[in-house]
């Protein structure tokens, strides 16, 4: 089962001249096999959000967000989000439940889209 972590522990980090938001739950420990899966399709941002998981050990390291530019206004416009802390914080549980549940039963519904 994967370790609890607490939302105060993320870190955000934007790299400004690439327009790329990394946000890490916490660091792959030794004999990690990390896989990056693309999970923006199915949260309405296509191409855009990729996923750092451990299949085996049930693990979700972080996200990486490319233009968060773009991200950030969508989630304002589009899906009334004012705060993207409180939108990744949704994102994590919704991915983090969604990749490991999907490994176990395989289903294929559409993609989000409001």
């Amino acid at each position: 089962m994967a370790p609890k972590v607490k939302f105060q522990d993320v870190s955000f980090e934007h790299i400004k001249s690439s327009d790329v938001l990394f946000v890490d739950l916490q660091q792959p420990t030794e004999g990690a096999r990390v896989t990056t899966v693309d999970v923006g399709e199915m949260m309405g941002f296509p191409g855009q959000i990729l996923a750092r998981i451990d299949y085996e050990r049930e693990i979700l390291y972080g996200l990486t967000i490319q233009n968060a530019t773009s991200f950030r206004r969508r989630l304002l416009w589009r899906y009334k989000m004012a705060s993207v802390k409180s939108a990744i914080a949704l994102l994590l549980a919704a991915i983090g439940a969604g990749l490991f549940i999907e490994e176990k039963n395989p289903i294929h519904l559409p993609p989000l889209r409001a």
